[in-house]
């Protein structure tokens, strides 16, 4: 297994604006949360965030991203999986103080490194 990286610094960047994303999420939760439930603000970040990656999919990945929509069911269980997650993690942030939210933020940062180390260790 070879861990050096063609291009660190495409990884190094992509890392940072990945954190740097993650961090926005609740401020906007708490600044929203008198005009927009959990399950409302939820539905309008992945919307906008599927569209979003379908368009990058269709330009660069359209063959997978087609035999993808051919046979769902695969894929199924691990949506339910994540909206079930996304919900809880926006109503926890909703109805949480601003430094709460961050540190859950940060705590859910720390566990995606760790499980992705786990199950993919490429």
């Amino acid at each position: 297994m070879n861990l050096k990286s063609e291009h660190p610094y495409k990884a190094v960047a992509a890392l940072a604006i990945a954190t740097a994303r993650w961090t926005f999420a609740p401020i906007f939760i708490r600044l929203l949360r008198n005009d927009y439930e959990p399950l409302t603000q939820g539905c309008v970040r992945y919307l906008f965030g599927s569209a979003f990656l379908i368009g990058i999919c269709l330009r660069y990945h359209r063959p997978a991203l087609l035999a993808l929509l051919r046979n769902r069911l695969p894929i199924v269980g691990i949506s339910v999986l994540n909206t079930v997650q996304q919900y809880a993690w926006t109503a926890g942030t909703y109805g949480a103080t601003a430094t709460t939210a961050q540190l859950i933020v940060k705590l859910s940062l720390v566990f995606v490194v760790i499980f992705a180390y786990l199950l993919f260790q490429e």
